[in-house]
This record gives C-alpha cells, sequence and structure tokens, in this order.
C-alpha cells in the first residue's frame, strides 16, 4: 500500500462513523418524509371530496320565483314560503316583512280547507308569490315608493324604509284582484 492508500483508510476510519450516522439520519427520516407526504395526500384527498360534496349541496336554480328569494326566517307552516325573505326584481331588491306574508298564511289555510293538497296549496303559494314579484317590480320601476299605500297589478302595497335599513321593506302586501 502506498502513502495516500494508507491515508485513505485513515480519514475512513475517522470520518466513516460520521459518514454511517449521517446515512442512518437520512434513511430513518426519509420513512418519516414518506409518513407525512402520504398525511398531506389524504388531507388534500379529504379537502377535494369536502369541495365536490359541497357543490353538490349548492343551491341549484329551480326556474321559477324561489330563485329570487332569499329567506331570513323560516317557512310559514303549510304554504312553502318564509315568513320573511329578501325579495329581487329585475330592478330592485327588497326585503319581506313577516306582515306581508300573514296573507300568504290565510291564503294557504283557505286552499287547505277547500281540499288542495299539500302539493297544490304550495304551488298556489308560488304562484301568489311570482305574481306580486312582478307587481313589486312594476311599483319600483321608478325607484321604491316609500310610505305610502298603492296598488299595482292586483296588490295593495307598502313600503318603508328606516335609516338604518339596508333594504326597503315591503310591509303589506295585498292581492286585491
Amino acid at each position: 500500500m502506498g502513502v495516500v492508500d494508507v491515508a485513505s483508510l485513515g480519514v475512513m476510519f475517522v470520518k466513516g462513523p460520521v459518514i454511517a450516522r449521517a446515512l442512518w439520519r437520512v434513511g430513518s427520516n426519509f420513512g418519516k418524509f414518506i409518513e407525512e407526504t402520504s398525511i398531506a395526500k389524504n388531507i388534500v384527498e379529504k379537502g377535494r371530496t369536502v369541495i365536490v360534496e359541497a357543490r353538490a349541496k349548492a343551491v341549484k336554480p329551480t326556474g321559477t320565483v324561489r330563485d329570487s328569494v332569499k329567506a331570513t326566517q323560516p317557512e310559514i307552516s303549510g304554504a312553502g314560503i318564509p315568513k320573511s325573505f329578501e325579495l329581487s326584481t329585475d330592478g330592485a331588491k327588497v326585503w319581506v316583512h313577516g306582515n306581508a306574508t300573514d296573507h300568504f298564511a290565510e291564503a294557504a289555510k283557505g286552499f287547505a280547507a277547500r281540499g288542495l293538497s299539500p302539493e297544490a296549496v304550495k304551488l298556489q303559494m308560488q304562484q301568489q308569490l311570482r305574481s306580486m314579484q312582478a307587481a313589486v317590480a312594476e311599483a319600483t320601476k321608478g325607484g321604491v315608493p316609500l310610505n305610502q299605500r298603492l296598488t299595482v297589478g292586483g296588490w295593495q302595497l307598502e313600503f318603508r324604509q328606516g335609516a338604518g335599513d339596508l333594504l326597503p321593506a315591503l310591509i303589506h302586501a295585498r292581492m286585491v284582484g
């Protein structure tokens, strides 16, 4: 053996354990890396599943007047419409107060008393809601007429808006024709 070979053996003898420990750390941490990568992959997959499920549960347009209604209170029993709600028209958005929907509750009870099925009652209510929406759209074409009772499209309507209200409120809505 030459001088270089003895020097190389000496370095290997001295540095060998250090290199072995370094390789051992890399190897043992590699397993941990693989494990953490697998956990991250599972988290991403769960996230994707949540997104897919949320999209499936998202409210889809129905093609009915209900697409223009955003409930702010639970539905009136038997009527299929909320006690109060935001109503959008082509030109305006108003909040429909519970006082305005009282007449819907009365009408629903009347239809049920005449023997209409629950589905037929809800269909009648949807037709009345659509009719009211058309009247609100007509009444608000030039802006929302506040603090006056008016008759439009067979509906008696009254709108009010307080200083802190985000939307004008439809406080009275009664079918008169």
